[in-house]
């Protein structure tokens, strides 16, 4: 198109008008350009934000999970300090009530 507009009558034969129609479309083109690069990182964006958003679930998910079994662990931990304190195997070296 841009190489069609200089064949446009009252452009074709003047070297201004031929120069100011090419001027004209560059920047229209430069524009479209633009646009287009906006809409992209635009795009780029809202995926990486709808990505982090997944990551962020993940990770709480994941956390509240640790949160699980260290509790579990914790209170499996007890159970075992209990027995065997119960046993009078850790009595002499305890010392507190169980």
């Amino acid at each position: 198109m841009l190489f069609q507009m200089p064949m446009l009558p009252g452009i074709k034969n003047s070297r201004v008008n031929t120069n100011a129609v090419r001027v004209a479309a560059y920047i229209l083109a430069d524009l479209e350009v633009d646009t287009r690069a906006k809409e992209m990182v635009s795009l780029v964006a809202e995926k990486i934000d709808e990505r982090a958003g997944v990551m962020q679930a993940n990770a709480s998910r994941v956390v509240e999970m640790a949160v699980d079994v260290t509790a579990e662990a914790t209170t499996a931990l007890q159970q075992i300090h209990t027995c065997i304190y119960n046993s009078g195997q850790c009595r002499s070296q305890c010392s507190h009530d169980v």
